[in-house]
Parts: C-alpha cells; structure tokens; sequence
C-alpha cells in the first residue's frame, strides 16, 4: 500500500523533485500506517467477551 500511494505521488501527481518525493513518501507512510492500524483494531485483535 506504501508503494503503492508513492507511485501515484510520484507519477499520477507528477511530484518529482527530492523534496516533494521525501514529502509523499512520509505521506504514504502515515497513510499506510494508519490504515494497518485501523484493520489489525477491526479484525485481528479483537476483544474476547469472558
């Protein structure tokens, strides 16, 4: 997913430079890190009624 938004960063929104590329990729890092974190709450660790 991280690669993935970085490409589209990179080439769908033609940010080429060094700064713009560091700037979409921390960008895709806290996108994708938000977005593990949401599903691994949802569906991996769930909460076990006792």
């Amino acid at each position: 997913m991280e690669s993935g938004l970085f490409y589209v960063g990179h080439h769908g929104l033609g940010l080429h430079g060094p700064l713009e590329a560091n700037a979409v990729k921390a960008l895709s890092i806290v996108l994708a890190s938000a977005f593990r974190f949401l599903v691994y709450r949802t569906w991996v660790f769930q909460d076990e009624e006792l």
